[in-house]
């Protein structure tokens, strides 16, 4: 009998030290390991900045002011149109009459702008806003090279205007990249920071690739240079058939022709304003949030990135590649 009690007690002391429904199971064979800690900053990252200058270089102003011409007179544009036709008429009776009563031709046409240029004033207005933008404002699209030892590579493969993305000869320069984890009262996170280096840029090209292929389209979308713009925003030949009608001397033609020749000597005079041999050096340094999406210990994307630097600001992001 005593054997029995004894066998009971033990269990009963058994089942006691069980633990209680409700209470945390011990790990079974399906928990994973621990995440891995964030270290690793190294691949390659596809980025995208933008860039904001506090004022464009003063060689726009030139090619700004020669596209003011044709709207800054109060009898503009016809006037403007006047005297393109008449510098390119042959020399001769015509050429003397037009010239001669310039004053009173501009005033005639300015009455029928509608008909022979009724978009030339808001489009060369369009054309000189979209320069001023893109002179200060601009996108890239860049590859960031970062080894394991936090060397970085900034290259430059493309520029962006207003959605517009075009190609451009590539330009790198060298940093360094850390990470740091930063703490404020509200969170702690992890960010990429990239030494203070320059970009050596060149700024004639970035307007010129700019204004040909964003802003020109986007204000005559079929124009592929300036020529080809002015061309469409003017009816040469209305405005030729005017003109040999309300000064009974001449051709439709010959005026049309001269037309023609004209604006493409304006947009010849305009191009040669483009800035020549200017460089822009973005010298900046930034950081951006690194975060590690899948967990793995290696940082795969940079967010929201802020460029600083002296007359430039910035910001930046993308993903590893």
């Amino acid at each position: 009998m005593s054997n029995r009690l004894a066998l009971t007690s033990l269990a009963l002391s058994a089942l006691l030290a069980l633990p209680a429904c409700g209470d945390e199971p011990l790990a079974g064979p399906d928990a994973g390991p621990p995440l891995a800690p964030v270290t690793d900053l190294h691949g390659r990252f596809a980025l995208q900045s933008t860039y904001t200058l506090e004022e464009a270089p003063p060689e726009v102003a030139d090619v700004l002011a020669a596209l003011a011409e044709a709207t800054a007179g109060p009898d503009d544009p016809s006037r403007y149109l006047v005297d393109l036709v008449v510098s390119r008429l042959p020399d001769g009776d015509v050429r003397w009459v037009a010239q001669f009563l310039a004053p009173s031709i501009a005033a005639y046409l300015q009455g029928h702008v509608d008909d022979i240029a009724p978009r030339l004033a808001p489009g060369v207005r369009a054309l000189a806003a979209g320069l001023t933008t893109i002179a200060t404002q601009f996108g890239t699209r860049e590859e960031l090279d970062i080894d394991a030892q936090g060397g970085a590579r900034r290259t430059l493969t493309a520029l962006e205007f207003a959605g517009r993305v075009v190609d451009m000869p590539r330009v790198s320069v060298t940093a360094q990249a850390t990470l740091e984890t930063r703490t404020t009262p509200a969170s702690t996170e992890l960010r990429a920071v990239i030494s203070d280096h320059a970009l050596r840029l060149d700024y004639s090209q970035l307007l010129r690739l700019g204004f040909d292929r964003a802003v020109i389209p986007a204000v005559v979308p079929d124009a592929i240079d300036l020529g080809g713009a002015l061309a469409a925003l003017v009816d040469c030949e209305r405005l030729g058939a005017l003109l040999a009608e309300h000064l009974a001397i001449g051709s439709t033609g010959l005026y049309a022709r001269a037309c023609t020749l004209g604006l493409a000597a304006a947009a010849a005079e305009i191009d040669g304003r483009m800035p020549r041999e200017v460089t822009l050096m973005l010298s900046a340094h930034g950081s951006a949030r690194a975060v590690d999406a899948d967990r793995d210990g290696q940082i795969d994307t940079l967010q929201t990135g802020a460029w600083e630097g002296a007359g430039v600001r910035g910001t930046f992001g993308g993903a590893l590649r």
